[in-house]
């Protein structure tokens, strides 16, 4: 080899070399950083990082993203709605500062988490089965409900001053995930749930045939109920006509004291309905009822289903993915314990 091409050779070896170093020293540095970012997201520096560069907060089945901006954003959007309200009438204060309020924060973004999770899964079934929510759907949607309610600039007014969102945050941040969760629990209604709903409905003809041939109501709550008042034996309490489901009223009301309802669908589910009660208070009509109830399925089931399904990475410090509930909990126990505790929203 002659001396130029064994000098044009160790040239070229020495700036792969140097390429080669450069692209280590910045991964190097990014490493670095992103160890920084997610132990430290909250701080005042890292939150001006990721305003640029979008790290991933979450992952969801490998390559679908949640970003520690976006996080940011909604936690800032909550932190403006609580500190522009006046909790003053109902005995609540907003201080974040405080070591509770702290930790009430973190229950807060907690709860935002759960959320993007949660939509981001809704999406992603959406596309699954061909929905495509547009840009041009979702200010259809804002368009008519200005229609409805009227006052634009008040709405841009309001969502800037609560949340400090603009109209466009409002639509990618609400009304495009609502969009979605619409055409989801058509869907849902359509396909997924109604062998559920078929089966549970079933199950109400069975306990009606048992307290018609004679059965006993506790007897049959215990064995047939579903929900909270299944350990209450079915009772319901008193309820006037506008405070019983619309589904029930007609029904309940036109009974005598002792009267059952057959199996009655709403809503929320299947019931059968025993007056125990009647009575007239205040010129109005009262009853004390009790039922055996079966709920019918619901986006909140399916979506609590299909989370625990699916493959989510939490990058940041300080939460991890249950996989047996589907949703996101506190590392610390203390943060559990206190979430636990909490009652009220005194912060």
């Amino acid at each position: 080899m002659s001396r130029n091409g064994k000098e044009k050779k160790e040239k070229k070896v020495s700036w792969w070399t140097a390429a080669m170093s450069f692209g280590v020293f910045i991964l190097f540095i990014f490493v670095l950083l992103s160890f920084f970012i997610y132990r430290n997201y909250e701080n005042s520096f890292a939150k001006k990082i990721v305003a640029y560069i979008h790290f991933p907060a979450v992952a969801v089945d490998y390559y679908h993203f949640i970003s520690l901006s976006n996080l940011n954003e909604d936690l800032q959007s909550v932190k403006n709605f609580y500190e522009n309200q006046d909790f003053s009438k109902e005995g609540l204060r907003v201080d974040f500062s405080t070591e509770d309020g702290k930790k009430r924060l973190k229950i807060k973004e907690k709860d935002i988490l759960n959320k993007l999770i949660a939509d981001k899964v809704i999406e992603l079934v959406a596309e699954e089965n061909k929905i495509i929510i547009s840009k041009e759907d979702v200010d259809q949607n804002v368009s008519r409900k200005i229609e409805e309610f009227g006052n634009e600039e008040k709405i841009k007014n309001n969502l800037e001053k609560l949340y400090g969102w603009s109209m466009e945050d409002f639509k990618k941040k609400i009304v495009r995930p609502s969009l979605y969760r619409d055409e989801m629990e058509k869907i849902i209604q359509k396909e997924y749930n109604q062998k559920e709903n078929d089966k549970q409905k079933d199950r109400m003809q069975q306990a009606w045939e048992k307290l018609s041939n004679g059965g006993d109501f506790v007897s049959i709550v215990k064995e047939f109920s579903q929900g909270e008042t299944a350990e209450q034996g079915g009772e319901l309490g008193w309820f006037s006509r506008e405070q019983i489901l619309d589904e029930l009223a007609e029904t309940s009301f036109s009974l005598k004291e002792g009267g059952r309802s057959g199996v009655i669908e709403s809503e929320l589910g299947y019931h059968i309905i025993e007056v125990e009660e009647k009575k007239i208070e205040n010129d109005k009509e009262l009853i004390r009822v009790r039922q055996i109830f079966r709920p019918k399925t619901n986006l909140n089931d399916w979506l609590n289903e299909e989370m625990k399904k699916r493959k989510v990475w939490i990058f940041i410090d300080g939460y991890f993915w249950d996989l047996s509930s589907g949703s996101v909990e506190f590392s610390d126990s203390d943060l559990r314990e206190f979430e636990q505790n909490e009652d009220s929203f005194i912060l």
